[in-house]
Order: structure tokens, then C-alpha cells, then sequence
């Protein structure tokens, strides 16, 4: 399986810069910083959202972490 997956990120890496290095390289990149927004976004989202049920003291929010 690591195989697979190191595969994979090989592919996106080549695919990544042969885009980076065409004639559309600002498309690219505006994908790729719309995509890090995008993750970034859901990765501080979880966080704030536990830490606001904490604080509120939910008591439906045991479901939700788990």
C-alpha cells in the first residue's frame, strides 16, 4: 500500500510542475491556493468547533467528537 500512495504523490508531483511550467502556470498556481484555503480551512474548522462545545458544556457534543 505505501507503494501505491507513493505513486500516486510521485504522479501529482509531476503533474503539479509540468503545470507550474506551462503557459497557464497562474492557473495552477490560483488552484492550488484555492485548494490550500479550501483544507486549511476544514483543518482549524474541527478544532473550533470542539473547543466551542467544550466551552458551552453541549451535551450532544460527545457524539460528535467521537
Amino acid at each position: 500500500m505505501t507503494i501505491v500512495w507513493a505513486l500516486i504523490v510521485t504522479a501529482g508531483a509531476i503533474a503539479f510542475l509540468t503545470g507550474a511550467r506551462s503557459a497557464d502556470a497562474a492557473q495552477v498556481w490560483s488552484i492550488y491556493l484555492v485548494n490550500l484555503v479550501f483544507w486549511s480551512g476544514l483543518a482549524v474548522t474541527g478544532p473550533a468547533i470542539a473547543a466551542m462545545m467544550q466551552l458551552t458544556e453541549a451535551r450532544w457534543s460527545p457524539s460528535v467528537r467521537r
